[in-house]
């Protein structure tokens, strides 16, 4: 029996295609970096890092998806800050004891501490930035779930529209037309990128997604015609600067925020067996573990690229590393789970 995609699948798939996507945004940089446009290597292996650049706006929407559709007492929410906090911590922990080990080959306690203190001026790892912002939409959920409960769609269209021009477009203008500056006390803090992709998510959720043929083909071909944009534009920079060239890798910048529409909306169109859905939501709900272990397991795991880099083409051998590392993060997180304290924080 073949079932439309729930709205748990429909989220889970997505939760998916984002976890592995971070997984490739933290180990494909390898290759394009240590190349040059003289080589279609660079090319193809920076067109695999901007399709991996939809992965946090994904994860965004997802959130708005889910949270602004309802209003929650500030218990639940201090509830939710809580429980990242205890998941900042214990990676904090969990980081400082395995980079000391690892760089110093000793244990020293007094060097975990520093190394864990070092997490409320840094990240504990290059993936975990995404916690210290998601805390950060927790303080504001209360007031934004308000926000959203009487927002119309004429509302939604001119929040895009203002959060758009000024944090996604205006930045793009100024960097190639330098007369195009906005004053600095000018600040649109409530249009940010990161809120109006938690916006995009709701809108999706509030007003339903309209599936057609024709809006899978738009979608599709609007998906490329940004990916083509952003690779051809950091060409383009790399003309100008082989040392600094990777302008457009910012993923409130439009065109990767269209990228990630395209992909959220192409996403609800897919079907899947009824066995298969249980699969993908039990899959989606490890998603969050292998995130906050990937940076571990990419360290652990990169002799296997090392040599699969020795028999195969780098892209193919980082692909198989790439995926290496999303099922040791799978098999981990699941016997994890487990364990009933473990499971409640994942």
């Amino acid at each position: 029996m073949v079932t439309t995609t729930t709205r748990k699948t429909f989220l889970d798939l997505l939760r998916i295609i984002a976890c592995f996507l971070v997984i490739v945004n933290h180990t494909n940089s390898y290759i394009f970096l240590g190349t040059s446009p003289q080589s279609l290597t660079w090319f193809a292996s920076l067109t695999y890092f901007f399709i991996s650049k939809i992965a946090v706006p994904i994860f965004f929407m997802i959130s708005g998806y889910l949270l602004l559709s309802k209003i929650d007492d500030y218990k639940k929410c201090l509830q939710r800050i809580f429980r990242i906090v205890v998941v900042l911590i214990g990676c904090g922990f969990i980081y400082a004891i395995y980079n000391t080990f690892y760089l110093n080959r000793t244990f020293s306690f007094i060097n975990v501490v520093k190394r864990f203190l070092s997490i409320y001026i840094t990240s504990p790892s290059n993936a975990l930035w995404y916690l210290y912002t998601y805390l950060g939409i927790l303080f504001m959920l209360p007031f934004l779930q308000k926000m959203a409960s009487v927002m119309t769609r004429r509302d939604y269209h001119i929040f895009f529209i203002i959060s758009g021009l000024f944090v996604s477009i205006v930045p793009i203008l100024s960097h190639y037309f330098h007369r195009i500056n906005i004053h600095p006390d000018f600040q649109l803090p409530l249009f940010g990128g990161y809120i109006c992709l938690l916006f995009i998510g709701q809108y999706f959720s509030r007003f339903g997604i309209t599936k057609t043929k024709r809006g899978f083909g738009v979608a599709c071909v609007l998906f490329v015609f940004m990916l083509s944009f952003n690779v051809a534009a950091t060409y383009f920079e790399y003309q100008k600067s082989s040392f600094s060239y990777l302008f457009f890798d910012n993923n409130i910048f439009f065109p990767i925020v269209l990228q990630s529409v395209c992909v959220f909306y192409l996403a609800s169109f897919v079907e899947v067996p009824e066995k298969l859905s249980k699969i993908i939501s039990y899959a989606g709900s490890c998603t969050f573990g292998i995130y906050l272990i990937s940076d571990l397991i990419t360290d652990l795991l990169k002799p296997l690229y090392e040599m699969a880099s020795i028999y195969m083409h780098r892209l193919f051998a980082v692909i198989l590393y790439e995926i290496c590392i999303f099922i040791a993060g799978f098999l981990m997180i699941s016997l994890l789970k487990k364990i009933p304290l473990i499971k409640k924080i994942l």
